[in-house]
């Protein structure tokens, strides 16, 4: 995958719309959930743990057919799993990706699914806080930007998260973070003069 252009991805993946309706739906399930399973978390990194186990629990789910669409654009038609290789295939890579993420090694090359989980661990562990339907859509800017972008400009609260200590996103990826005007201009003067 990391040899293929983004554009070619995309065309491959096809479009997928973002289901804009029910996220307030969404947001109270997964406070429910967050709820139900307190109890369970002692730590950040227990939570960081779940949560990238989560996130390639989702980003796996397409995988095997993914390989297949690839190999078959690549000229090496493959045939297609069946049903317990794809479940294997799925725990496999699920099981490598997490514990390398879970190690500190490859933040850099998964940096997607590390700045994701980060950011929902850091949610969970601070039970105070609930998941509200714009976290979603915070989320997701927030994982662009600070994993490819010099500048992040951002609400306080998401600010207020991404700089977390234990978090530490913004120095990882080179990503200056702005949630109000002055500190906006700032960091865009600075990545002008770089």
């Amino acid at each position: 995958m990391c040899s293929i252009p983004l554009r070619d991805m995309i065309n491959m993946a096809g479009e997928r719309p973002f289901p804009v309706e029910g996220l307030g739906i969404i947001s109270q399930k997964v406070n429910a959930g967050n709820q139900a399973h307190s109890h369970e978390i002692r730590s950040y990194k227990q939570a960081y743990a779940a949560e990238v186990r989560g996130v390639f629990d989702v980003s796996l789910d397409n995988l095997p057919d993914l390989i297949v669409d690839i190999a078959a654009k690549k000229g090496t038609p493959i045939q297609a799993p069946n049903r317990r290789q794809i479940i294997e295939t799925r725990a496999h890579y699920r099981e490598l990706f997490s514990r390398a993420l879970e190690q500190g090694k490859e933040r850099e090359r998964l940096r997607t699914a590390h700045i994701y989980a980060s950011l929902h661990a850091s949610l969970r562990w601070d039970k105070s806080r609930k998941y509200k339907a714009n976290d979603i859509f915070d989320f997701h800017h927030a994982v662009a930007a600070l994993a490819y972008c010099r500048v992040f400009l951002t609400e306080k609260s998401i600010k207020a998260i991404v700089e977390q200590k234990n978090l530490g996103l913004p120095a990882l990826y080179g990503c200056r973070v702005a949630a109000n005007l002055d500190d906006a201009i700032e960091a865009v003067s600075r990545v002008l003069e770089l």
